[in-house]
């Protein structure tokens, strides 16, 4: 049976979207490509001056909340306790770069437990490089949350990303001359010479 989460559809689209680079660039997302997906989804983009900041919220994920989580740091989705544990998980994931995969648990104001999946995947961006996070947020269940309730992490599992060295090619406009490789005795000892004899 094929797989629908909101997780697996977004890593599936975005490992489709990267081929063979070490990350897909956030211009080339195209939301039709993951429209079951989207009322989870969460993209999140990492300045240089502050943490990373939810910039798209998906419909689920602010009913889930119970308030527009869009301009909120992403840590803020997490419990005081969590919040730096998930602000690390952020940053490798962007400076690695690397995938993650977050499993966490909420208590819903009617004290039910319900588990759930974040996914983390890192795009690029022309101008500040690995600097952007797009992943979903699948919570069991569709209980309305409020604001104070705050997400708990279980477990993190980050896998570092690795692709193959691009292989090197000489520019014509840039690449130097080169002269024909000729071979020269040492200084100082005289070149040897083949000799025959015809004894």
């Amino acid at each position: 049976m094929t797989d629908t989460s909101p997780g697996v559809i977004i890593h599936e689209y975005w490992n489709r979207l990267r081929g063979g680079r070490l990350v897909p660039m956030r211009e080339e997302l195209d939301p039709r490509r993951f429209v079951p997906a989207l009322e989870h989804l969460i993209l999140l983009e990492h300045d240089l001056d502050g943490p990373a900041r939810i910039r798209v919220g998906g419909v689920r994920l602010n009913e889930l909340m119970g308030a527009e989580v869009r301009g909120m740091p992403g840590r803020a989705l997490f419990r005081s306790e969590d919040q730096p544990r998930a602000e690390a998980t952020f940053t490798r994931v962007l400076a690695e770069p690397a995938m993650a995969d977050m499993r966490v648990m909420v208590v819903t104001p009617g004290g039910m437990t319900r588990r759930g999946i974040v996914t983390l995947r890192p795009l690029a961006t022309q101008e500040a490089g690995v600097s952007r996070i797009m992943g979903t947020v699948a919570i069991d269940g569709k209980d309305v949350l409020d604001p104070q309730t705050k997400l708990t992490i279980l477990s993190v599992n980050v896998i570092a990303l690795r692709h193959e060295k691009p292989k090197l090619v000489a520019q014509p406009a840039f690449a130097e001359a080169q002269a024909p490789f000729t071979p020269r005795p040492p200084r100082g000892r005289p070149q040897l010479r083949l000799v025959v004899s015809q004894d």
